[in-house]
């Protein structure tokens, strides 16, 4: 074991500690025993496996990075630790009875401040954490706009407004995305939401693959709500049609030899998406560019079956959208009246 990590196991005199310490800059070291966290500290989270991590490193060199406190409180000596808590705990975990702290006089408000910033732009605040810090700031500070609130955490407008997004939603929503690590890009989507709605929605979006999968879906979902789909019927909806364009987002054609699939993944794009326009009216977007006709069309050459594929997944689309549909499926109905010599020719696959 070095040096320092003896120095940081083992338990030596302290220097006398001034309870009213105000200057700042000022090294001392403290025992655990008058350390706290800081009950508003902006980071609530802490990952157990990078605590083992660092626990590992500082049984092994020591606590090599003061944590910075607040001036003792008067009656009961205590330091409060405005940045550092992960060392801490770290620390704890290991054995350390004595930490190195740097003692400053910040207000509490600028103490918050810095650890707000240095926390967010280490990216280690989630975002609901995030939102919730950036609100503390934004009434410490009496910050008006969402410019000025940028300005002080050097943040984009962008940003903050997605903070926004963040705090718009109710105590169970956030402690949801909280607790799942759900990115900021779900807040901003559920916000559009009822709160009723939220919970089955994160529910139908937890085995969903990616980022883009789960906004896609949110925001679909959204769309059937504005409709006046109930929001049962809405994820139903999506969930199936979801499932039907994957399959035929691209006809099956040979995979070029040694080409490797690079970028973003597949976002879930609905080639039919049924609208109400009027009390007992419906009509039927279409989105042409994932129908997979529309994509074999952009090819330079396809065969007499790969033709045929591709009609069968889009009518199959068709069909399972339209068995969703409030009309109960007549529109299916009237697409097999009029095209009955085509569902002929196509065989038993749409039938």
């Amino acid at each position: 074991m070095s040096r320092a990590a003896r120095q940081a196991l083992a338990l030596r005199a302290a220097p006398p500690r001034d309870l009213h310490l105000e200057r700042r800059a000022d090294l001392l070291w403290i025992e655990t025993q008058y350390l706290i966290p800081d009950p508003h500290q902006p980071r609530t989270e802490f990952d157990e496996a990078t605590l083992e991590e660092l626990g590992r490193s500082i049984a092994a060199d020591g606590v090599l990075v003061p944590l910075r406190v607040r001036p003792a409180d008067g009656a009961n000596g205590m330091h409060m630790i405005t940045d550092g808590e992960r060392r801490f705990r770290a620390g704890q975990r290991v054995g350390v009875v004595e930490f190195p702290c740097m003692v400053e006089g910040a207000d509490p408000d600028q103490a918050f401040l810095e650890a707000y910033s240095t926390s967010l732009h280490r990216d280690a605040l989630s975002p609901v954490d995030a939102a919730v810090g950036m609100q503390r700031i934004r009434e410490a500070f009496s910050l008006a706009s969402d410019d000025e609130i940028a300005e002080k955490v050097k943040k984009s407008l962008g940003w903050v407004r997605q903070m926004n997004a963040v705090l718009s939603l109710d105590m169970e929503t956030r402690r949801e995305l909280r607790t799942r690590g759900e990115p900021v890009a779900i807040a901003v989507g559920l916000r559009a939401q009822d709160p009723k709605d939220r919970a089955a929605t994160l529910v139908a979006i937890a085995d969903l693959p990616s980022r883009d999968a789960k906004v896609e879906f949110i925001s679909r979902v959204n769309e059937q709500r504005r409709a006046g789909v109930p929001i049962d019927e809405a994820i139903a909806a999506v969930r199936a049609a979801g499932a039907v364009s994957a399959a035929a987002a691209s006809p099956s054609r040979p995979a070029h030899p040694g080409r490797t699939v690079v970028g973003r993944p597949a976002r879930i794009t609905l080639p039919f998406v049924w609208r109400r326009v009027g009390p007992d009216w419906w009509d039927v977007d279409v989105h042409p560019s994932v129908l997979a006709t529309t994509r074999l069309a952009a090819q330079r050459s396809a065969s007499a079956s790969e033709w045929r594929d591709a009609l069968c997944a889009d009518l199959t689309a068709f069909r399972d959208a339209s068995a969703a549909a409030p009309d109960g499926g007549q529109a299916w109905t009237g697409v097999v009246e009029a095209l009955s010599a085509l569902l002929d020719t196509v065989g038993a696959e749409v039938s």
